[in-house]
């Protein structure tokens, strides 16, 4: 009920949400991403308590997936000086795949687009992809892109063998210590679907 509170302002007039409430010039694009899952989550897995807030649910969810289709037309969810379209959009498309499809195919089909075209011909992470990731503030280790990548690519379509490849780079390349945890959690979920009986 906070959360769609009109009062409380923490959803913007462009749809994106605040960090804080403390006022900035522009809403928070990863803020946004969680608000939308979370609406998303709300809309489909909790039936009851989305019937009783259902039209602000839904009107909050549609102007927050405008404010990300705005953001996407904008900078493919580039954040300047900061973090590079190539992590962002495999991470917000990690976070967002299943409220994407089932609210906003034509962004997710966007998002899938774009992620492809950082593949080679050979299947792998192209050059200037991994190239483009290492030369950001935070630089991004090969294993943490195709950790990233083959998990991106299992939700796209878990059936198509090319998130295959990337587990088996991520996991061949061999134990990092600046890999996080969510790209553990993500080894390890891909690990489970990798050795289960066919």
């Amino acid at each position: 009920d906070q959360m769609l509170d009109s009062h409380n302002g923490w959803q913007a007039p462009s749809g994106g949400w605040w960090h804080t409430n403390e006022g900035s010039d522009k809403p928070d694009l990863w803020t946004t991403v969680y608000a939308a899952k979370l609406l998303g989550s709300i809309d489909q897995t909790c039936p009851q308590l989305a019937r009783t807030n259902q039209p602000l649910v839904q009107c909050a969810l549609r102007r927050t997936l405008k404010y990300l289709e705005d953001e996407w037309t904008n900078s493919q969810w580039r954040i300047e000086n900061q973090v590079s379209s190539e992590e962002n959009v495999v991470l917000m498309y990690i976070d967002l795949a299943e409220t994407l499809q089932a609210h906003a195919p034509t962004l997710k089909m966007a998002c899938e687009s774009l992620i492809l075209s950082w593949l080679s011909p050979s299947g792998y992470l192209t050059e200037s992809y991994l190239a483009a990731v290492k030369a950001q503030p935070v630089p991004l280790s090969p294993q943490q892109a195709y950790s990233r990548m083959a998990y991106a690519l299992y939700l796209s379509d878990r059936h198509a063998p090319r998130w295959v490849r990337h587990f088996e780079r991520a996991v061949d390349i061999g134990i990092q210590r600046d890999i996080y945890s969510n790209e553990w959690a993500f080894l390890l979920d891909l690990t489970f679907e990798y050795i289960r009986p066919r």
